[in-house]
C-alpha cells in the first residue's frame, strides 16, 4: 500500500482544481489524466455492493463522495440501460 503525503498531495490537488475550473472541451478528459496521475498503486479499503434499485439516501450519498473528488464506478451485471 502507498501512502500519499501531503506535499504530494497538495501538489496533485492544484493541478485537479484547475483542471476541474476548465470551460473547454478538454476539461472531462484533462481530469481524467490528472486523477490517473494519483490513483495507481492504491488498494482497497472499501467496497460495496447495492441491489439493482437504487436505496433511500444512495443517490445523495454517492453526490457526496464523487464532489469529495473519490472516482465511483456502479457495475451491473444484468441489465444495459
Amino acid at each position: 500500500m502507498r501512502s500519499i503525503d501531503e506535499s504530494e498531495f497538495d501538489e496533485w490537488s492544484v493541478e485537479y482544481t484547475a483542471a476541474r475550473n476548465l470551460i473547454d472541451e478538454t476539461k472531462d478528459s484533462r481530469m481524467a489524466e490528472v486523477g490517473a496521475k494519483l490513483e495507481k498503486n492504491l488498494k482497497f479499503i472499501g467496497v460495496t455492493a447495492v441491489e439493482d434499485r437504487l436505496q433511500d439516501g444512495v443517490p445523495d450519498t454517492i453526490s457526496i463522495i464523487k464532489q469529495a473528488g473519490i472516482r465511483v464506478w456502479v457495475l451491473t451485471g444484468d441489465k444495459t440501460e
